[in-house]
């Protein structure tokens, strides 16, 4: 099997076509690039297994009819992993005039957090959470001053 590199229209089309056997996507579910998909296609999801070494790094999750109706079966699911995202910013010294217009920013973003949330935005937002931990990383203080003073 040899790697190919496509933007993601294309490789779709080039998958349709039997030009290529697969398609990697990582993107938010339900992703826009197979609303036009069936089951009349001949394209299907496949599965990926919740392996110790996968789930080392990714998060286990599934897709099932509600994420693609027109693809998946009513209570049918299929196993996959998601890649989780974190907003990171420069660790500039308290003192720099770019670590205040950071801390603005945090402080704006928090406040402010509900708003993408609510039901005309994107699904994926409804799943972060601003308190998660990631071993090993510190988070920005302001960020955490911020978490601490909402308990």
């Amino acid at each position: 099997m040899e790697p190919t590199y496509y933007d993601q229209a294309t490789a779709l089309e080039k998958l349709g076509n039997h030009e290529i056997d697969a398609l990697v996507y990582v993107a938010g579910k339900p992703a826009q690039l197979f609303d036009k998909l069936t089951t009349d296609n001949s394209l299907h999801f496949v599965p990926i297994d919740h392996t110790s070494t996968l789930l080392a790094t990714y998060l286990p999750t599934q897709l099932n009819s509600q994420d693609y109706p027109q693809l998946i079966e009513p209570n049918q699911t299929v196993k996959t992993i998601a890649v989780g995202a974190v907003l990171a910013v420069y660790n500039w010294k308290s003192t720099s005039p770019r670590y205040q217009k950071t801390a603005n920013f945090v402080n704006h973003f928090f406040e402010n957090f509900n708003e993408f949330q609510l039901p005309t935005r994107h699904p994926k937002w409804r799943e972060v959470s601003l308190s998660a931990v990631i071993p090993g990383w510190t988070r920005f203080k302001p960020a955490q001053e911020w978490l601490e003073h909402q308990k």
